[in-house]
């Protein structure tokens, strides 16, 4: 819809522009009452951006608007300044758009990027939208933050990919967010023409994916430090203990030493045992509603999800964990912080302790939903049972099981075709360089 003039005159000053309300209809314009031309854009998005209207050649010229900046960004003080620049440019004759291309090049990264996020904070779930604002902030915006859209070329990325090479998992996640941002800026015009995205020609790092798995051992001796920090507690593992606090606050500070046994909420000690016995991702767990506890169908049916609604299949085991769980009254959170109306935040300090005490320090909360999948591999479950049971919705994401499936098809295959050879009176023997010699029954 084009944009609606409005021809109110105000003094445009950043409270009066942050007052101004977006119309779902269309855009429209606020003027300044101070500076003739100078006004503001209001977009439906709620993004605001300063313009000059102005005519070349008296009042006989073509009128024409040339953008100054985003709010927020640019400053209503900045955008009078550059309007007033402009307009002793214009009093020369000289048409501030014959070097629209040229111009464009000075949007700098950082000033396009908040346009962006914003945009993204509308479309995504709000812990993606974290994430997106994480990689730009500790990541993108320090490297490039300062330089002119068009002045990041793919030797730019390149060698901010290469800076992060010693964890490549999160150096290409920095490079897709980029390349996602400058696709963004290309359907928007922020690119001069024939600039393209600068991240293609940059090939991501390779990625091991090596899920880990929790040996037979490994589950026993996590139940065994998840029931002692159910009971006496755990001590902190020593990278995270602090020093008894001394001095004149030291009253006011929590002292924890290493060795010293540490109570564990038993909210999070039931947390981690639901992980393990039903492969739910730690954000699902930690959200988990009592409303979406189906005991009757031993089912979770949870709202949302990484993947959105979905049903979560449980064992009688899961079910048990649900119900020994301690229950505030009213409590809106299975896994509830407080009076119930808030989800625990983390159970990183338990889960901590807890890797310490059965000594799997490289385990990650995450590997309980691989050690969940891979007991469903051992038992001979199909790749498509499996990625059910885990919500996946894209087959590939399941095949990082598929060696565990094949391993337990050679194991049955191998039984069974040893007690068929039997039946044939075929004798099978295994050398010491692991060779298998076939004998067949002498001729009669």
């Amino acid at each position: 819809m084009s944009a609606v003039q409005n021809n109110s005159g105000t003094h445009l000053t950043k409270r009066s522009v942050d007052a101004l309300r977006p119309d779902p209809e269309g855009d429209f314009f606020a003027w300044d009452d101070e500076l003739p031309g100078f006004g503001c854009r209001v977009y439906p998005s709620g993004l605001k951006v300063y313009v000059l209207k102005y005519r070349l050649g008296g009042r006989a010229g073509k009128q024409r608007r040339r953008k100054l900046g985003s709010h927020g960004v640019v400053t209503p003080e900045e955008g009078r300044r550059q309007a007033k620049a402009l307009l002793g440019v214009v009093a020369q004759r000289v048409d501030p758009h014959a070097a629209t291309d040229r111009e464009r090049t000075v949007m700098r990264v950082s000033e396009a990027v908040e346009n962006y996020l914003r945009q993204q904070d509308v479309k995504l779930k709000l812990r993606t939208a974290k994430e997106y604002r994480r990689l730009f902030r500790q990541y993108i915006l320090p490297a490039l933050g300062t330089k002119p859209l068009t002045d990041v070329t793919p030797a730019v990325v390149s060698r901010l990919h290469e800076k992060l090479s010693k964890a490549p998992v999160q150096a290409n996640r920095v490079l897709t967010r980029l390349s996602g941002f400058f696709t963004w800026c290309g359907d928007r015009g922020l690119l001069v023409r024939g600039v393209t995205n600068p991240c293609t020609s940059v090939p991501h790092f390779r990625e091991e994916r090596q899920p880990r798995f929790l040996t037979t051992a490994e589950a026993v001796r996590l139940g065994a430090a998840l029931t002692k920090a159910a009971t006496v507690g755990l001590p902190q593992p020593p990278r995270r203990s602090k020093p008894v606090a001394t001095g004149p606050t030291a009253k006011h500070r929590a002292k924890r030493t290493a060795g010293v046994p540490v109570p564990a909420n038993s909210l999070a000690v039931g947390a981690i045992r639901l992980a393990l016995l039903t492969g739910m991702r730690r954000g699902e767990v930690l959200n988990l509603r009592w409303s979406e506890v189906d005991s009757e169908r031993t089912q979770l049916r949870l709202a949302d999800s990484k993947t959105g609604a979905k049903v979560v299949q449980i064992g009688a085991p899961a079910l048990l964990v649900l119900r020994s769980l301690p229950r505030v009254k009213d409590a809106i959170y299975v896994f509830s912080s407080g009076d119930g109306k808030q989800p625990l935040e983390s159970v990183r300090r338990v889960w901590d302790a807890v890797r310490f005490e059965a000594k799997i320090e490289d385990v990650r909360f995450h590997d309980l939903r691989h050690s969940f999948a891979s007991s469903l591999a051992e038992q001979g479950e199909s790749l498509l049972l499996i990625g059910s049971l885990l919500g996946h919705k894209d087959a590939s994401t399941t095949q990082r099981y598929a060696h565990l499936v094949d391993d337990r098809r050679k194991a049955a295959a191998d039984t069974t075709s040893g007690r068929l050879a039997e039946a044939l009176g075929l004798a099978v023997h295994e050398k010491e360089n692991q060779a298998v010699v076939l004998q067949f029954p002498a001729r009669a």
